[in-house]
C-alpha cells in the first residue's frame, strides 16, 4: 500500500534550513546524548518526508530538533512523523495519582523499566498537567476505604523534609530508589482516604511535593523523560490542590532543566507559563522565577534583560521573610548566589561569577554534599576560562573531597567535562595530580555519563542567534537554584 508523503516535516526543514543529512545528524546526536542509538542518514530523512513513521522516541527527538533551530515549540504531532491513529487520537485523561501509581509500576516491571528510563523529553504539551496521557482528570479523593488521620498529615511531611535532606546531602543514588517507592505508593494511597476538602486539599499539596522531589532527583540521575513525566504529575496535583505557588515553583524548575539540556524554546515557554502567575506570589517564589528568566536571556544572549532580571530577583530575595529551611517558602541566598554565578559565567562575566559561586559556598550548610560540589565544579571551570589554573585546580580539589560523599550523575557530567577542558594542562603537576585523581565513580565504579547535552552549534541545523545561544548555555549545571 503506497504512502502518503509527510507533507509537514518537508516546510518545517526549509524553515529551519536543514538539510536531510542535517536532520540525520542531529537525531543520531540527541538520542545518543539521551541514551538512544541510531545511526540515521539522509536516506531515512527521505523515507521519512515520503511518508515512513520511525519509532519513537524519534518524533519526539525530532520536533527537539527543529523547535530548538526555530526558537518555538514544534510537537511531535506538527512534524507528521506519528502514525495517523496516534497523532489523531485524543490524551486520555488520567488522574495524577493514578499517572503516580502507573509510573511507579512500570519503573518496576523490568519488562517496562528500560523504556522508561530513556524517554527523552518531550516538547509535546510542556505546561501540561499529567503524566503519562495528558491533561489531568480530578484524583478520585474522599472514597477511600479509611479516613485520612491527622498523622498521615505528619508521615508525609516527616518524609519530604527527609529525602530532600538526603538528596541534597547524598544526591540521586541515594535517595531516588526509596523517595519513588514512597511517593507511588504509599504517598498516594492517602490521596484516596476519607477526608474533607481541606484535608484532601492539604494532602493533594504535600504529595505534588514529593514528586517535585522526585522528578528533581529523577533529572539528577538523567532520566530525563521520565522527570518531565514526575513533573507534570507534581503540577497536575498542585493545580487540585489550588496552590498558584507551587505549580509557579515546578514550571519554573522544569524550565531551568530545560534551559540546562540546550532547549531553550521549552524553557521559555515554561518560563513565561510561571510568570502569568507572578502578581499572585510572594516575594520568595517571584525571585526564584526572576532568577530562572534572567538565565533564559542570559542563554539567548540577551545581556540587557539578563541582568535586569537579575537585580529585580536581587531585590525579591531581600524582600522575602520566609525561613530559608523551607524550601517551598523562601529562596535561600546561598540558591541564589549560585544562580547569579550561573547567569554573569552564560554571560562570560567570569570574575563576579566566581564571587557569586563563593559567596553561596559561603551560606551553603556543610551538610549540602551534592549542591556544594556542583556550585564548586562550576566555580572551577569559570576559573579555568579565566586562566586562573592554579586556583581552578584548588577549586576541583574540593569538588573532589565531596564527590566522594555524592551519587550523583549531573556531577558525573560536570566532572567529565571539567576534565576534557582542563586536560590541555596535564604537564602541569597539579592538573596531573588531579587528573590520576579523577577516576571512575568511588561507589559505582561508574565512568561519566554522557549527560545534558547541546547540540553542536556548527550544524546547520541551527540558526544564527540559536548557535549562539547555544554556545553559551553551560552544560549539565542546572544545580537546585
Amino acid at each position: 500500500m503506497p504512502k502518503n508523503p509527510n507533507t509537514a516535516l518537508a516546510p518545517l526543514l526549509r524553515e529551519a534550513g536543514m538539510s536531510n543529512s542535517d536532520l540525520a545528524r542531529a537525531v543520531n546526536q540527541l538520542g545518543s546524548r539521551q541514551n538512544c542509538r541510531f545511526r540515521y542518514d539522509r536516506t531515512a530523512v527521505a523515507h521519512w518526508l515520503g511518508g515512513s513513521r520511525p519509532r519513537r522516541p524519534v518524533p519526539d527527538l525530532v520536533a527537539q530538533i527543529l523547535s530548538m533551530s526555530l526558537g518555538r515549540i514544534v510537537t511531535p504531532a506538527e512534524t507528521g512523523l506519528l502514525a495517523g491513529d496516534t497523532a489523531q487520537r485524543p490524551p486520555h485523561p488520567a488522574s495524577a495519582d493514578r499517572a503516580l501509581r502507573e509510573l511507579g509500576a512500570a519503573e518496576n516491571d523490568p519488562q517496562q523499566r528500560g523504556a522508561l528510563l530513556h524517554l527523552p523529553w518531550s516538547a509535546s504539551s510542556c505546561t501540561g498537567g499529567s503524566a503519562p496521557g495528558g491533561p489531568a482528570g480530578t484524583a478520585e479523593v474522599g472514597v477511600g476505604p479509611r479516613p485520612l488521620r491527622g498523622v498521615d498529615h505528619e508521615v508525609l511531611s516527616l518524609y519530604g523534609t527527609q529525602f530532600n535532606t538526603l538528596f541534597e546531602a547524598r544526591g540521586s543514588g541515594a535517595a531516588r530508589t526509596a523517595l519513588r517507592a514512597f511517593v507511588t505508593v504509599d504517598a498516594v494511597s492517602y490521596l484516596t482516604s476519607q477526608a474533607s476538602a481541606a484535608q484532601r486539599q492539604s494532602v493533594q499539596l504535600s504529595v505534588a511535593r514529593l514528586a517535585l522531589l522526585l522528578a528533581s532527583a529523577t533529572f539528577d540521575a538523567h532520566h530525563l523523560g521520565l522527570a518531565q513525566r514526575y513533573h507534570r504529575a507534581g503540577l497536575a496535583l498542585a493545580r487540585e490542590a489550588d496552590d498558584v505557588n507551587l505549580q509557579a515553583i515546578i514550571l519554573r524548575t522544569m524550565s531551568n532543566q530545560a534551559r540546562t539540556i540546550g532547549f531553550l524554546a521549552d524553557a521559555r515557554e515554561l518560563a513565561e507559563a510561571a510568570a502569568r502567575l507572578r502578581r499572585q506570589l510572594p516575594s520568595a517564589t517571584r525571585a526564584f522565577l526572576l532568577s530562572g528568566s534572567a538565565a533564559i536571556h542570559a542563554a539567548e544572549g540577551d545581556e540587557r534583560r539578563s541582568l535586569a532580571c537579575l537585580d529585580e530577583a536581587d531585590h525579591f530575595v531581600q524582600a522575602a521573610t520566609a525561613a530559608a529551611s523551607d524550601p517551598y517558602a523562601a529562596y535561600s541566598r546561598a540558591a541564589f548566589e549560585h544562580q547569579r554565578g550561573e547567569v554573569l559565567a552564560l554571560l562570560r562575566h567570569h570574575e563576579p561569577a566566581v564571587a557569586a559561586f563563593s559567596a553561596s559556598l559561603e551560606r551553603r550548610p556543610d551538610e549540602h554534599h551534592r549542591t556544594r560540589a556542583i556550585t564548586t565544579c562550576l566555580k572551577a571551570m569559570t576559573q579555568l576560562r579565566m586562566g586562573h589554573l592554579e586556583a581552578a585546580c584548588t577549586s576541583l580539589r574540593e569538588t573532589l573531597h565531596e564527590r566522594a560523599q555524592v551519587d550523583s550523575p549531573r556531577l558525573e557530567h560536570l566532572l567529565h567535562t571539567l576534565h576534557q577542558e582542563v586536560r590541555p594542562y596535564r604537564r602541569h603537576p597539579q592538573v596531573s595530580a588531579l587528573l590520576q585523581q579523577h577516576g571512575p565513580h568511588p561507589h559505582t565504579g561508574a565512568s561519566a555519563p554522557t549527560a545534558y547535552p547541546v547540540l553542536p552549534s556548527q550544524s546547520s541545523a541551527t540558526t544564527r542567534r540559536d548557535a549562539r545561544a547555544a554556545a553559551r548555555v553551560c552544560p549539565g549545571s542546572g544545580a537546585t537554584t
